[in-house]
This record gives C-alpha cells, structure tokens and sequence, in this order.
C-alpha cells in the first residue's frame, strides 16, 4: 500500500491557482467599464478592487493609450513599478510624486495641491495633457484636508469629461485610516458598483478579519486543511517575542516563508512597538516589519499583527486598523493582542457578552468559538 503526501509547496501552489481562479471571475466587471467613461467601484478588502483596476489599465495600454495610475500608498506603488509590463503606457505615481514631478511644491516641499491644480487644468485647456485615463485606487484615502480644500479629484474627473477621457477611482471605506473621511467625490457619486467576493483570504482569515466591522458580511475562499487564525492575548514582552518565534516557526512549517509583522502603532510610533528593538536580530531577517498603514495595499502569504489593544475592538476608528491588517494575510494569520483582564471585561462588556471571573479565557472562548480563532 502506497500512501502519497503532498508537499507544502505543492499545496500552497494549489491553494494559489484557487485563488487566482477566483480572481479572475472578478474580471467580469471589466465588460461594464469598458463601456463607461466614469465610474466608482467599492469593495471590501481582498475583492480585487487593484486587480480589477490593473486590468483595466492594461486593456487600455494594449490599445496604446496612456494611462496614469494613482494610488496614496508610496509602497504599493513602488510593487505596482515594479511589476509594470508596459511602462511606456501606464504610469504609476503616487498623487505626492506627481505633484512632485509637476513641479507643485512649496518652499519646504511640502506639496502645493493648489497649484498642481492649476498646473493640470492648463495642460488640458493647452491640450497638452498626456493621459487618456485615469484610474485612482485606494480613493478612500484622497480625503485627507488638503486633497479636499483643492478639490483635486473633480478636477481630475473634470478634465478627463473635457478630454473624452475616462476615469475610474476604487475605494474601500473601511480602510480609512489615511484619513478621516471618505472624499466627498465618492459620497456624491450618483451611483456605485460593489464588489463582493473576496480572492484574497481564507474563509476563517475573512471571518476573523471583519469580526469588528457591523454589517460586513465576510466572504473567502475555502481551502481544505486551511489553518485557522491564532491569537494569543497576553501583556508580557517576553511571553509576547516568544509568541511570535513560534508563530513563525508555525507559519514556516504549515504554510510559506512568506511572512510579515504588521504593527497597530502608526509608522511615526513603530519604534514603541516592544518588538522594534528585536527586528535587526538574526532571527528576524526575511520577515518584513512594517506598520499597518505603510503595508495597506499590500499582501503576504501570512501575517503576524502585533500591538493589538483594546482600543482596536471597541474605537470605530481604531478598529479599522485592525481590520486592515488581518485582511492582508492570504492563508495565515495570527494575531498578538495587549490586553489585561480589565480590557477583556471591556472588550467583554462591549459586545454584551457574558462572562466569568477569568475573562481572558472567556475572551479567548469568544474568539474561538464566533469567529473561528484557535488560540495558541
């Protein structure tokens, strides 16, 4: 009798044709926009809303016609360069590199949306605007004060309607975390198409990850022998270093070396993550330590969220933190909490559950039992 194991590489490969399998359904959106000249697309997190947006980009670069591709995220766009298959037609620039480029700064190079406005309503009334489209994703975080005051997504709308252009912006209004409000562009937008399936998480990795987000209704693709998401809840710093070493052995062992440490801390604070100090050691090299907000957009085979606090299940705004960084895991997740026994009674009190003296056993039965965690 011969018994046949597969190799985790080849599940892991398999697991990826699903997803990619999936992600292409989501291209039957295109049919819709080929026909648009202006759209809005919403999305939750992983449903293809960049996908779908890059293949609408590169039909239009096939048909040789220029494109510029916005984005808030200077990491993605660096990926989305990267990885650019026609560099001559599309260009991705983030909206401060392209001020930046147009010249659009003022003395300290902070930069001059004003005048950038100026400058991009002058090249189109010259007729000397270089793109035909225009396609701006993660719009959600175009409405920052300064991208509002100028008004600089309605001129770029505007402009493409005088040029006989198109324009298309994708948005998610639950990662708003670059800013505290969705750009009034989108609210006003007359109509929106939502995408709903999501390609990029496991189906406990969705369920986990939207636990926090009312009326999200978390979609993902089932794996066989999927690994659930982890989560270990403990206020200690060495318990909490030993916590990840082992999630990453796990991660390695079961799943891809494909890993990165997401921090709930703001960039400018990263260094007061109690595991800042311990990312030049040997044992962390290969595993990228970011911030949520800096890795938005991006994604990871698995991901190790740290600096979870009580704040991130119980603050509307801080929860989106939360739910921004789990989403980015494919097929592993685990996540790191700060929380004592007062914040678990909060938390606890919070989604009126009920509860015993021992509330981080209760919490840990929650998570487990209502939204598919295991705990480690």
């Amino acid at each position: 009798k011969i018994s046949i194991k597969a190799t985790k590489q080849a599940i892991l490969n398999y697991n990826k044709y699903l997803f990619d399998k999936y992600t292409f359904e989501q291209s039957i959106i295109l049919n819709f926009l080929q026909e648009q000249n202006s759209a809005v697309i919403n999305g939750a997190a992983g449903t293809g809303k960049t996908f779908v947006a890059l293949e609408r980009a590169t039909q239009c670069a096939k048909n040789k016609e220029k494109v510029l591709y916005l984005c808030f995220n200077k990491n993605l766009c660096n990926i989305l360069i990267e990885n650019n298959s026609y560099p001559d037609f599309i260009n991705f620039k983030t909206i401060h590199r392209l001020a930046a480029e147009k010249n659009a700064i003022k003395n300290n190079e902070d930069c001059d949306f004003n005048k950038l406005k100026d400058i991009l309503i002058e090249e189109a009334n010259n007729s000397n605007f270089e793109y035909k489209h225009i396609i701006i994703d993660e719009g959600q975080d175009f409405g920052r004060e300064e991208f509002e005051e100028t008004n600089i997504i309605q001129t770029l709308s505007d402009i493409m309607e005088k040029i006989n252009g198109t324009f298309f912006i994708f948005y998610d209004k639950n990662q708003i975390i670059q800013s505290k409000n969705i750009p009034k562009y989108i609210l006003d937008a007359d109509s929106k198409i939502t995408l709903y399936k999501n390609c990029r998480n496991t189906t406990n990795i969705a369920i986990s990850s939207s636990m926090v987000i009312e009326k999200l209704k978390p979609s993902g693709i089932e794996l066989k022998n999927e690994l659930k998401p982890i989560i270990s809840i403990n206020k200690d710093k060495k318990i909490k270093q030993d916590m990840i070493d082992n999630a990453i052995k796990l991660l390695k062992e079961k799943l891809s070396n494909n890993i990165v440490i997401l921090t709930c801390l703001p960039q400018m604070k990263k260094e007061n993550s109690f595991l800042y100090k311990y990312t030049n050691a040997d044992k962390y090299k290969g595993y990228p330590f970011f911030s949520v907000n800096v890795f938005k957009g991006l994604e990871a085979d698995a991901i190790i969220l740290i600096d979870i606090e009580k704040r991130h299940f119980v603050n509307e705004i801080d929860k989106l933190t939360y739910y921004t960084g789990t989403s980015r895991a494919r097929y592993g997740l685990v996540c790191i909490c700060n929380l004592d026994e007062k914040d678990c009674s909060d938390i606890l009190d919070f989604y009126n559950k009920k509860y015993n003296k021992k509330t981080k056993r209760s919490i840990k039965t929650i998570f487990a039992e209502n939204f598919n965690f295991e705990i480690f």
